[in-house]
């Protein structure tokens, strides 16, 4: 979950301009450089949704995330379902709280984009090669459906993580370049190659720029995602994290899990 938020957050800024495609965040003279946006989505509305939804869950008594629906739907049975790339991100907190739902990926059909999404970062965190292909293969089918404009970032997503095996920079790298070009598919394979690589596929620097941000990073982070540095995201992973496994926020640990020794023979083990 840590690795999934960082690589939304970074691939998000590499998209915006606020980080660099290289090693240094100044020139030459020591002034700090401004990328050009690549693919990058303006309006920051689904940000702010996301930052609103975790904030909420490292309160202390934070409103449970309503589930979202996981099964196919119509949009006259479900008008909920999201029709953008942008409104299906909103929904990645609860998604990412309910990963354990599923043992496999499911079969997506033309009308759940919700589904599909979910199913990706299934079969992401999983390695599962096949289980993204065949999904592909589901999403160019609902190429001419209501929510094609979902359909199309997810499937070249994927198609960017498989072509480089995980590594998040080029898989990033690659979806900053897309052609046709697609707003937001850098935010969108950040999320899908994070879950597959794990925090350490996120290079380095990134990650210590986020987490020390110079004063233009961070009037970014505090407009777009409501947060100071990367240190809330790591406060939001374990939120999602205890929230996973049914604990509430600020919870202690259970007395019964202390470590006692056990006695082998004449000797204490500690277990």
């Amino acid at each position: 979950m840590q690795a999934i938020l960082t690589g939304m957050v970074v691939a998000d800024a590499l998209g915006q301009g606020q980080l660099p495609w290289g090693l240094s965040l100044t020139d030459a003279a020591g002034s700090r450089t401004v990328p050009q946006p690549v693919m990058a989505v303006k309006d920051d509305r689904w940000c702010r949704a996301i930052a609103a939804q975790l904030q909420a869950l490292t309160a202390d008594a934070p409103p449970a995330l309503s589930p979202v629906p996981l099964a196919p739907a119509t949009p006259e049975s479900n008008p909920a379902q999201p029709q953008t790339l942008t409104d299906l991100l909103t929904h990645l907190p609860s998604l990412l709280k309910q990963l354990d739902t599923l043992r496999s990926p499911p079969t997506v059909t033309a009308d759940a984009p919700i589904t599909a999404l979910h199913a990706s970062l299934h079969a992401c965190l999983a390695q599962d090669e096949p289980a993204l292909r065949a999904l592909q293969a589901r999403l160019a089918d609902g190429a001419d459906r209501p929510w094609a404009n979902v359909a199309q970032p997810l499937n070249s997503a994927i198609a960017g993580v498989l072509a480089a095996q995980g590594d998040f920079q080029l898989a990033v790298g690659h979806s900053r370049y897309w052609s046709p070009a697609i707003v937001g598919l850098p935010a969108l394979t950040g999320i899908l190659s994070a879950g597959w690589g794990d925090l350490s596929s996120v290079p380095s620097r990134y990650r210590h720029w986020l987490s020390q941000p110079d004063r233009t990073l961070q009037r970014w982070l505090q407009q777009r995602w409501q947060i100071a540095s990367g240190s809330q995201l790591d406060l939001w992973a374990v939120s999602l994290w205890h929230g996973w496994l049914g604990r509430e926020p600020g919870a202690q640990q259970s007395p019964a899990a202390a470590v006692l020794p056990i006695t082998v023979g004449n000797t204490d083990v500690a277990l």
